[in-house]
């Protein structure tokens, strides 16, 4: 009986090994590339994902400001904590970029983790023979990728659309303001921006969206239909963001929805394009991963 169970560890010691093996040559063919494009998403849905939460409360920041103003709609009266606002979009944005960095290192070692764990041993010759034929590396380096491919093409997105237009207006801003010869102070921004709140909020929500929508709508194309019509999905984001400027702008000459159509054509087509892009690069990248 001795021998038996002897023989029975020894065969099952050797297949292991075997299987070890071959494992491990899966685990060195995940290049650094593959663990880069993994981290590059997840950065970016938690760079999105912060930049789109200040983006957020930049939106209920300016319409709450309108609404305790007692002056007019397009003539709101100085308030003593205006600056405020300024410092949500520009911490917002910030607060996006700084995120990216510490969200790659994090994303790299948890990759690392996870492909270790696939040919990680506990000692027990049978628990790590289930546990090592059940692994398979490729595969779960390809559903920790496609994880995030929805997040990760969304999430910048709703961030651009909920701070990229007043981050425009107020680089224009600074440049006539700055250059004509009355004094002004980057605090006065504030009223612009609740200014803009219920003009353009709708428009503003209606991006984000379109954009919630392509990341969502990802897993339902193939590459090849995201290379045919790169450009598609940013026009008509455009477009129905220029629709929406339309509801309350036409109670104001039509002025809100041309300024509002002016600044998204300046970043909407763009900016979806090149997450498209971004999207399709990565995909051909990967493509050995669907094998």
């Amino acid at each position: 009986m001795v021998l038996a169970y002897r023989s029975d560890e020894e065969v099952l010691q050797a297949r292991l090994g075997s299987l070890l093996e071959s494992r491990s040559a899966e685990v060195a063919s995940v290049d650094a590339e593959v663990r880069n494009i993994y981290s590059r998403r997840v950065a970016r849905s938690i760079g999105g994902g912060v930049a789109s939460l200040g983006g957020a409360a930049l939106l209920v920041g300016g319409a709450l400001r309108w609404l305790g103003s007692k002056s007019s709609w397009i003539a709101l009266e100085p308030k003593a904590y205006d600056g405020i606002l300024l410092a949500v979009l520009a911490g917002s944005v910030l607060a996006g970029l700084l995120a990216y960095g510490p969200a790659r290192l994090v994303a790299n070692r948890r990759f690392d983790r996870a492909m270790s764990d696939a040919v990680s041993l506990s000692g027990n010759v049978r628990i790590d023979l289930v546990r090592v034929e059940r692994a398979q590396p490729l595969r779960i380096a390809r559903e920790l990728i496609e994880r995030h491919e929805a997040r990760s093409a969304s999430l910048p997105l709703v961030a651009a659309a909920l701070l990229a237009p007043l981050g425009i207006h107020l680089l224009l801003w600074m440049m006539f303001a700055w250059s004509s010869s009355r004094t002004a102070h980057l605090a006065d921004f504030d009223t612009w921006i609740a200014m803009t709140a219920p003009i353009a909020g709708a428009a503003h929500l209606i991006l984000a969206l379109c954009a919630a929508k392509f990341g969502s709508r990802l897993r339902e194309k193939t590459t090849a239909e995201l290379r045919l019509a790169p450009s598609r999905d940013g026009w008509v984001a455009f477009a129905y963001t220029a629709i929406a400027g339309l509801i309350p702008g036409a109670l104001l000459i039509l002025i809100p929805p041309i300024l509002i159509g002016v600044t998204g054509l300046l970043f909407i087509p763009l900016s979806f394009y090149k997450m498209n892009q971004t999207i399709v690069g990565e995909r051909e990248d990967l493509g050995f991963l669907a094998a």
